[in-house]
């Protein structure tokens, strides 16, 4: 009979044993699964911000270049440029959206920033217009380079998915 009821004690404590490893192994894959699940909302969310951002900046760029052109005293001479009133217009929302406490807190990194060539498209854009309306002696003809640099921003509309929605 002793044997009986120390083989029996024998199965019971294995058993025992193994419902606590079972149990331990879901405990361990199921927070592995929230972890993983959390880490792929959190990169969604901040994917939507940097999107986001990246398309308020184009609309704020795009609207400033499409300002009406106006006679005004610039650097000491008087020539073309955006209508000052316009530009302000173009940007106060975008300040406003991503003041210095908002951008704190989403703390874009340069390698999100550059995750794709949104910023080197709308570098080179500006400078292929600058070139283009440049005379001999260095003169930008301002009525040519801001109507260069909206088509060309037109185009790169067409090329990020987040700038078309």
């Amino acid at each position: 009979m002793k044997n009986y009821e120390y083989a029996e004690t024998k199965t019971v404590h294995r058993n025992r044993t193994l419902i606590a490893i079972t149990i331990i192994i879901i405990v361990v894959i199921a927070l592995g699964a929230y972890v993983y699940q959390s880490n792929q909302i959190y990169q969604v969310k901040r994917n939507a911000d940097l999107s986001s951002y990246k398309k308020d900046l184009y609309q704020t760029v795009f609207c400033q270049y499409k300002c009406p052109l106006k006679t005004q005293l610039y650097q000491n001479t008087t020539q073309l440029i955006p209508d000052l009133e316009c530009v302000k217009n173009c940007s106060e929302g975008f300040k406003t959206k991503y003041n210095s406490a908002v951008l704190n807190k989403l703390n874009f990194t340069k390698q999100e920033l550059s995750s794709d060539n949104f910023f080197n498209d709308i570098e080179l854009i500006i400078t292929n217009c600058k070139k283009q309306s440049a005379d001999s002696a260095s003169l930008l003809n301002n009525t040519q380079f801001f109507s260069c640099s909206v088509k060309g921003l037109e185009v790169i509309r067409e090329k990020y998915n987040y700038l078309k929605v």
